[in-house]
C-alpha cells in the first residue's frame, strides 16, 4: 500500500468527525477560517463538507476571525510589540481580511500605543546612553524593529 492510498483510508468522511476534529483543532490552536481549511483539507478532501463544518463553527462562534485578531492585538501590545510587528503576526495566523483588521484594531486607542511605546523606552533606557547619539540610534533601531513606527518613536523620545 503507498502513501497516497494510506492517506486515502484515513481521510474523515462523516461531517459530525469532522466538525469534532475541528473542535478539538480550534481548543489547541486558535486559528483563522483560512488557517482552519488549510488544516481540515488535510484530513478530508470534500471542499464542501469542510465549508458546512466551518458554517456551522462560525453560527457557533467558535470560530470568529475578528475575536481572534483582538485577542493577538491585545496579546502582542502587551509584550511591548508595535503595529507593523503585531501586523506581520496576524498574516502569519492568516488573517487579510481588511475590515477585520480595521475593526480589530479599532478596539485599541492610538493613546495605548503611545503609552506602550513610552513603557518599553522606560524599561530600556537604562541599557542605552540617548544622550550621546550612538545609544539613542541603537534605541529607536530597538523600537523599530519591535514594530513601532518611526514617526511615533521619535515622537516619544522627544517626550
Amino acid at each position: 500500500m503507498g502513501y497516497k492510498q494510506i492517506r486515502a483510508l484515513k481521510q474523515i468522511k462523516d461531517s459530525q468527525k469532522l466538525f469534532n476534529y475541528a473542535c478539538y483543532w480550534l481548543n489547541r490552536y486558535p486559528c483563522s477560517v483560512v488557517k482552519l481549511k488549510e488544516r481540515l483539507l488535510k484530513k478530508c478532501s470534500s471542499e464542501e463538507t469542510i465549508d458546512e463544518v466551518i458554517y456551522r463553527l462560525k453560527e457557533l462562534n467558535y470560530l470568529n476571525d475578528k475575536k481572534l485578531a483582538s485577542n493577538i492585538i491585545s496579546a502582542y501590545l502587551k509584550k511591548g510589540y508595535g503595529k507593523n510587528r503585531i501586523n506581520i503576526k496576524l498574516y502569519e495566523k492568516k488573517i487579510f481580511d481588511r475590515e477585520i483588521l480595521k475593526s480589530a484594531w479599532e478596539e485599541f486607542s492610538p493613546e495605548d500605543k503611545n503609552e506602550k511605546i513610552l513603557e518599553v523606552i522606560e524599561k530600556r533606557v537604562d541599557r542605552y546612553d540617548i544622550k550621546e547619539a550612538k545609544g539613542k540610534k541603537a534605541l529607536i533601531v530597538y523600537l523599530l524593529q519591535r514594530g513601532f513606527e518611526y514617526d511615533s518613536v521619535m515622537e516619544a523620545l522627544r517626550e
